[in-house]
């Protein structure tokens, strides 16, 4: 079964996702609020990338993400979340909004 957020995916999100799939990249839980995704353009190097309490996807020690890009390394995190928690993300539909508070999302809001 496939649920989604009342909201559509972002398209920088789309994006950054799209480019960690073509990268072939995958997020390894180090903890509950970080994962580590290896660098594409540093071999041998893991990028840490942050979920905040929410379960929002919400930062990343790479250079592209401290200049306020959302870094493919941020997708392979959305990826894996949205498989975790069965969201759909080729076909972004909406449905009603949960009736239990707290439930997260994944995605931090683009900045303007």
């Amino acid at each position: 079964m496939t649920t989604t957020t009342t909201d559509t995916i972002p398209a920088a999100w789309l994006r950054a996702m799209q480019r960690a799939a073509d990268n072939n990249l995958s997020a390894l839980r180090v903890n509950d609020s970080t994962y580590a995704v290896r660098s594409v353009s540093n071999p041998g190097t893991m990028h840490l990338v942050t979920v905040d309490e929410r379960g929002k996807v919400s930062g990343c020690d790479c250079l592209g993400a401290q200049n306020g890009r959302i870094c493919m390394h941020q997708g392979a995190v959305a990826r894996r979340l949205c498989r975790e928690r069965a969201i759909s993300i080729r076909q972004p539909v909406k449905l009603p909004q949960p009736s239990c508070k707290g439930k997260s999302q994944i995605f931090q809001e683009e900045v303007a």
